[in-house]
């Protein structure tokens, strides 16, 4: 009998978004409410990593100029503004 392999969790690694998510979380499976705002806005889902990338990414987050960088701060400004 062939096993499933399991999914590995994933982490939300962009700003806090109200009453959808908040930085750094981890999911087993992406949030509905999540999935269905990073459908509307694509950089969102760029942002959620495997577990196993999460450090990496923390370290772009803090890197001015990177593609991370640069969308966590477009995200934020999309939030601020009421998505």
């Amino acid at each position: 009998m062939k096993q499933s392999k399991k999914k590995e969790p994933v982490v939300y690694c962009g700003p806090n978004i109200p009453h959808v998510a908040h930085s750094f979380t981890t999911y087993d499976e992406v949030p509905e409410t999540l999935s269905s705002l990073s459908a509307k806005c694509p950089g969102i889902s760029s942002l959620i990593v495997p577990l196993s990338k999460m450090a990496e990414t923390r370290q772009a987050l803090k890197t001015p100029g990177t593609w991370e960088s640069i969308l966590y701060k477009h995200i934020q400004k999309l939030v601020q503004g009421g998505i």
